[in-house]
């Protein structure tokens, strides 16, 4: 059997995730779609040479967002022998919407029943000789925490072929716009049903448009508008969409009366668990209350009962093993130690690097702790609560999860603001997403919340995280009643059920999360070490010059003045601000370089003026990645700049009121 490539294909929180890595194990990478910025998940299925490609969990094949959209470009344009479609058993009559969707481009499919172990708890059983009757395709029975049924699956896919077509009668006035599209059609995809385009396009589907080269557009759009007024006129439904999905929703009933079985003795659930739970976590004050602990403990965990404690061992291993070490190899190896190569490796790029990975296993546990609150269903009740709050701040509801993707990462999350269908709402959004604290920030906190408030690190540090979500939610208010109008959207999202999560899995997204930290930042890391070493020790007067005459010190001396009423005027701090717009990690590498180590830190700050300095990293300008997506979603250098600009003067204005208060108070 040749190689094959697969795609896997399901709603949000079905165990999507689960069975990818059930099915693949370790052998997957990130990889891009030719043209779009989305990742694609790229495995390996196990004991086998075929590929299967993790699409965005999604309701339908009608995008309502850019993620979505995936779905039809991947259908349309890449190169696959199959689909593998994951349906969620216990939540059946919504599933199966997406699964006639894919059924009628009538490629080899094959429909994965996850949960088989849950559905049999709710008290019912599944007729999958039925099921696959009715569907025209095999149905393999599965439960991917368990691992049950993952290997037969597995071989499944390798004998997967088209055994029959599938096709589910509309009525008649849809029936003739399908005819009347297809003949317009005059390049169709090798393997895909041009009845799937017509349908496509008369769902809404404007990615069809942009995939396909359409040279009856025109054409193909007035068929769609007067198909729509015959509908609305003779009422058959409110809308074409709805007219579609009516007939599909009679099918999916027959398929749930046909297939779905009560087990004999079975003592069915008529109420779903944990309901009282739900009324307190997303409770608009109670639930705020317990996320605001939940946060502290675990901050509490990852800076001061376990995360300092390994760090400092991995610190202690550094200085005392791997520097000596390297030092000794590079001198060996006939380096100077007053020479400029040396300096570079071990004073620029070891103290650099090893300045920022120290801080690694503190990243680590706040990822594994941050995976687990996903993993169980609670981040969805904290979004619900969160919507209380933000809605109130003029954002739009939809805004909820680019700002808590935004304490992972700036750059998805501005790339998660795609979700948000009103362009000025995601320009509001994208502007306050970089207040909130990526995980590049920590190793700056770290550094100097350990140096300067040892004792209440954990209050601190939580304290920085709240300051950005609060002038997150002003500056969104700000926007509201100044620049942006402010328009009203329904915020929609599925709570899913609470599960007890695998540690596997837990272990294997806190590493993938961590590796793809070092792997972004360490290009910065790296690189910016080296550069910052030499601009340190080059001057107008050549190599190992004083600090305060190097290249650094005089770009550090021309913006240092700026700073003075934010209590860090000094060109060690402007210096490394600059540099931290390449990556915000290089504030910590950059000031442990310039300093000469953490002794020399705490003769340049006091404790004062160190958290005015923090509040300006938190909320100054975000780093070049971010800028560069931002750029990329917006595709205007006025509304980048702006943005840009935007972020700089509150940060500004925030620093100089916390330094001048903290003046007046102490």
């Amino acid at each position: 059997m040749s190689d094959l490539r697969f795609m896997l294909i399901g709603n949000p929180n079905v165990g999507k995730t689960t069975l990818f890595n059930a099915l693949t194990g370790s052998n997957a990478h990130v990889g891009n779609w030719s043209g779009i910025t989305v990742d694609k998940l790229v495995g390996i299925i196990k004991q086998t040479d075929h590929e299967l490609i993790d699409l965005p969990g999604t309701y339908s094949v009608t995008p309502s967002s850019e993620d979505e959209g995936v779905v039809t470009y991947a259908l349309l344009n890449e190169s696959y022998d199959g689909l593998l479609n994951i349906v969620d058993a216990t939540h059946l009559k919504r599933n199966l919407h997406l699964t006639i969707q894919l059924l009628e481009a009538n490629v080899p499919m094959i429909v994965a029943m996850n949960m088989m172990d849950a559905l049999t708890k709710k008290g019912f059983k599944l007729n999958v000789e039925q099921l696959e009757k009715l569907l025209g395709i095999e149905v393999a029975l599965i439960s991917a925490r368990q691992n049950e049924g993952v290997n037969e699956l597995s071989q499944q896919l390798s004998h997967l072929t088209l055994k029959k077509t599938f096709s589910l009668y509309y009525g008649v006035e849809i029936e003739t716009a399908i005819s009347q599209i297809k003949s317009l059609l005059k390049e169709v995809p090798e393997g895909i049903d041009a009845r799937w385009i017509a349908i496509q396009a008369l769902e809404g589907n404007d990615g069809i448009y942009r995939s396909l080269k359409l040279v009856n557009e025109a054409q193909i759009k007035e068929i769609v508008r007067t198909t729509e007024e015959k509908i609305i006129n003779q009422k058959i439904a409110l809308s074409l969409k709805g007219a579609i999905f009516n007939k599909r929703r009679e099918f999916i009933h027959k398929i749930y009366k046909s297939c779905v079985e009560v087990i004999p003795g079975a003592r069915l659930e008529t109420k779903p668990k944990l309901t009282q739970t739900d009324r307190y976590l997303t409770h608009p004050v109670i639930g705020a209350i317990f996320f605001l602990m939940i946060m502290f403990f675990i901050y509490s965990i990852t800076f001061d009962l376990v995360g300092n404690r390994i760090s400092d061992g991995f610190s202690a291993v550094l200085d005392n093993w791997i520097t000596p070490w390297l030092s000794n190899l590079v001198i060996s190896l006939g380096a100077n130690p007053d020479g400029f190569i040396y300096g570079a490796l071990i004073d620029g790029l070891v103290a650099g690097v090893g300045g920022v990975l120290v801080f690694l296993p503190q990243i680590l546990i706040l990822f594994f702790c941050l995976s687990l609150m996903e993993a169980t269903g609670y981040m969805a009740r904290v979004a619900i609560v969160m919507d209380y709050i933000f809605s109130g701040f003029g954002l739009n509801g939809k805004a909820i999860v680019p700002l808590v993707t935004g304490f992972g990462c700036n750059v998805p999350a501005i790339m998660a603001t795609r979700t948000i269908p009103d362009r000025q709402e995601r320009i509001k959004t994208m502007m306050v997403v970089p207040f909130m604290s990526c995980s590049a920030r920590l190793p700056v906190y770290v550094l100097f919340v350990g140096m300067f408030f040892s004792r209440y690190q954990s209050l601190v540090i939580m304290g920085l995280y709240l300051l950005g979500i609060i002038i997150a939610l002003l500056s969104a208010k700000l926007l509201s009643v100044s620049i942006f109008k402010k328009t009203e959207d329904h915020f929609i999202l599925e709570v899913p059920p609470y599960r007890l999560p695998q540690v596997k899995n837990l272990l294997s997204q806190t590493f993938d999360r961590g590796s793809d930290f070092v792997h972004t930042a360490g290009k910065f890391i790296v690189l910016g070490s080296v550069i910052l070493w030499i601009l340190q020790e080059m001057g107008p007067n050549g190599l190992h010059v004083a600090g305060d005459e190097s290249y650094l010190a005089m770009l550090g001396g021309v913006l240092a003045p700026i700073f003075i009423p934010l209590g860090f005027g000094t060109w060690q701090a402007a210096s490394s601000l600059v540099v931290g717009f390449l990556a915000k990690e290089l504030v910590a590498s950059s000031m442990l370089i310039i300093c000469g180590a953490e002794t020399g830190l705490l003769t340049l700050f006091t404790p004062l003026q160190a958290f005015s300095f923090l509040v300006f990293s938190l909320l100054y300008i975000p780093c070049l990645s971010t800028v560069g997506v931002m750029y990329q979603e917006t595709k205007s250098v006025k509304t980048t700049t702006f943005m840009v600009l935007f972020g700089l003067v509150v940060a500004y204005v925030v620093s100089f009121v916390v330094y001048q208060l903290g003046l007046i108070i102490i």
